[in-house]
């Protein structure tokens, strides 16, 4: 999964491209209710409750006739793979390591040189 809950995010491949939402929680999997009183059918996993972070969601709903409307809604439920976390680059960590030799420090390349001359030795 991209996110968890609490991160603000950014929608990526539906018609909200661009849109912020705040990830508040896993959707279940059986009907809820939004945070704004707002019922939902339930869904499989890999989707969350959203909260939008500027303008409502155009959200379709059905009626009790069956007819389809897009009503705006500060919540809805977006699948994860929709939604690319924002998070400081402060947090990232690189993964890879600089080795002696890139090093450069002389105590480094010193202890380089013993480590080979230790290798070689017969």
């Amino acid at each position: 999964m991209n996110c968890v809950p609490g991160d603000m995010a950014r929608i990526i491949n539906t018609t909200l491209y661009g849109h912020i939402v705040t990830v508040i929680e896993a959707a279940p999997s059986r009907d809820f209710r939004l945070p704004n009183g707002v019922l939902h059918i339930g869904v499989r996993p890999g989707w969350w409750v959203c909260e939008s972070m500027g303008k409502e969601f155009p959200v379709k709903r059905k009626t009790a006739g069956g007819a389809v409307l897009a009503a705006p809604n500060r919540f809805a439920v977006i699948a994860d793979r929709c939604l690319r976390p924002i998070r400081p680059q402060a947090a990232h960590k690189p993964t890879t390591r600089r080795t002696n030799q890139q090093h450069g420090c002389h105590q480094c390349q010193a202890r380089s040189r013993w480590q080979h001359e230790r290798r070689t030795r017969p």
